[in-house]
């Protein structure tokens, strides 16, 4: 029997696997979120590590005598969890190099301790370090020794606190100072539990800044800005205070490669520093604000939405939009979709959900944001304009003309009941979308179900002008209203999910011989009987308008 297959493997490519293990790590921020227990199986790059080093002795060999690998691999799940003797065993394999510390610091006493204590015998060689940190860590340990020493090493620093207790260390102006002032080598800084100060020299050096503090404020942030030309990436959540004084000027600070900008939890200081920025044209833009007590009326807030959409779009291939309404949020996302199949062929999505009812104001502002940008490439639009007072023909005109902007290529159209319901008996223009192969009805509140005489007879007007629909999905409350009228489209492939608990989905392809199958508000009951609508009744006759 010769020797196994892996001892084939030239020692440069074995050197490669085992390097680039660590950059398929899970998030701290994520693992934070999580009730997450690391083992020699959980897939980290650490147990990862120690397996191969366990496959064979010329691995294990070969893995004892790389502690760039090690280095790159401490973990502190582990490192706390050993006895002495194993965490000098890992600091002996991982050498006297530049290094990467991370992973979740377990809610006890003795954990912080170890982690302190690693921390100040590697710091002035510390590299990367990102830490999630359970529970209030600062009322057992004190940390600030370490965090305030200088970092001549350090290019990455992520400190987070766990979501269900975060909890702010402070760094007093004169008493503290984060690395002492000195960390020539930090690109990326990232915090949810340090208070830190702006004005700080080695703020001007990075490229990503991402901040959750309670002692930052709008007018400290973009103070900051001013200084800080290289910056890629900036993310700023709960930041205090109102809009600053005087209100900054539109495009005022320069930001050539800022690609990725997130804004959340105070929308006047978050659209002062929108207002202020001057990104690049294809800035990926998360902005939001989940308890927003304010509707995007004025000038300037309509203007920020406008220039960042119509920059994003510009640069981008726009394949899918959300238009809604909310009560009490506000959102505008313009980002990569889920999957992007290559960077060749990367597809990108828009959000935009508006706060307060579907009013006259809300949908000119939707119909001034559409008319500035191009939507050529757009295939889905999800729309959920929501409004209890919609049968007013001025809205519902002006719910037409919003889909007046969408191309003729639109072949995925995801609308609510009432929308539809609106579009359906206004006008049905939305059939000159010759390629819309889905539609999707969500049905989220009783008041506005949709006749299914409606939908029957939409789809059998476009199947007799040759622009059938062949996928039908309804979502939500379908039982409102008995379906199986639709079982004379045959061939029309109709999905849904009956009980959203269980989020199963079930199909039917109509014509195949099961009728009552979409009957759900029959399903105990003898079924009524149903006929085919007249397309010639005098009813439908705003289809003629095509």
């Amino acid at each position: 029997m010769g020797p196994s297959p892996i001892f084939k493997l030239d020692q440069d490519i074995l050197w490669s696997i085992f390097s680039i293990i660590p950059d398929f790590d899970d998030s701290v921020e994520n693992l934070l979120s999580e009730e997450w227990v690391p083992d020699m199986y959980s897939g980290d790059s650490f147990g990862t590590t120690i397996s191969c080093s366990q496959v064979c002795r010329f691995w294990r060999n070969f893995l004892l005598q790389s502690p760039h690998i090690w280095r790159n691999n401490l973990r502190v799940e582990y490192y706390t969890g050993w006895k002495p003797e194993g965490r000098r065993e890992i600091l002996r394999r991982v050498g006297n190099g530049p290094l990467s510390i991370k992973g979740i610091v377990a809610d006890n006493r003795n954990a912080h301790n170890i982690v302190v204590e690693l921390l100040t015998m590697t710091w002035s060689r510390l590299k990367r370090l990102e830490l999630g940190i359970r529970g209030h860590p600062w009322d057992t340990t004190d940390w600030r020794p370490v965090f305030c020493r200088p970092s001549p090493w350090l290019e990455s620093f992520r400190l987070l606190g766990a979501p269900e207790a975060i909890y702010y260390l402070g760094l007093p102006p004169g008493v503290w100072s984060l690395f002492n002032g000195t960390a020539p080598l930090l690109r990326e800084f990232q915090t949810t539990c340090i208070n830190i100060d702006l004005r700080a020299g080695w703020i001007s050096q990075l490229r990503t800044l991402q901040l959750s503090s309670r002692n930052i404020t709008g007018s400290s942030v973009l103070k900051a800005l001013r200084t800080m030309p290289m910056l890629e990436i900036l993310d700023l959540c709960s930041i205090v205070g109102g809009p600053p004084a005087p209100y900054p000027t539109e495009k005022s600070i320069c930001l050539p490669h800022l690609a990725y900008l997130r804004l959340s939890d105070n929308f006047d200081a978050n659209l002062a520093i929108a207002h202020a920025v001057d990104p690049r044209d294809d800035c990926v833009l998360l902005w939001s604000d989940p308890r927003s007590a304010h509707t995007v009326e004025d000038e300037i807030s309509l203007g920020v939405l406008i220039r960042y959409f119509k920059g994003f779009c510009s640069k981008r291939n726009i394949d899918s939009i959300t238009c809604r309404t909310h009560l009490h949020y506000f959102r505008l996302h313009c980002s990569p979709k889920d999957i992007i199949q290559g960077p060749s062929h990367s597809s990108f999505r828009v959000d935009l959900c508006l706060m307060g009812d579907a009013d006259k104001s809300t949908l000119n502002l939707v119909l001034r944001i559409f008319s500035a940008v191009n939507l050529t490439s757009v295939t889905k639009f999800h729309c959920d304009l929501d409004n209890i007072a919609f049968y007013s023909t001025e809205n519902s005109s002006m719910l037409f003309e919003v889909f007046t902007y969408l191309p003729s290529s639109l072949a995925m159209l995801d609308i609510s009941d009432h929308n539809l319901n609106r579009l359906l008996h206004f006008s049905t223009n939305i059939s000159a979308f010759p390629f819309l192969r889905y539609l999707t009805i969500h049905f989220d509140n009783s008041r506005y179900t949709i006749d299914s005489e409606l939908v029957l007879t939409f789809l059998l007007y476009r199947k007799a002008h040759g622009l059938s629909v062949p996928d039908l999905k309804l979502v939500g409350q379908i039982w409102a209203g008995d379906w199986d009228l639709l079982d004379c489209m045959v061939g029309l492939k109709v999905r849904w999910i009956e009980n959203e608990k269980s989020n199963v989905e079930s199909e039917y392809i109509c014509g195949t011989g099961q009728p009552g199958l979409l009957a759900f508000s029959w399903r105990s009951e003898p079924r009524p009987s149903h006929t085919v609508p007249d397309l010639h009744v005098s009813q439908w006759r705003w289809y003629d308008e095509l």
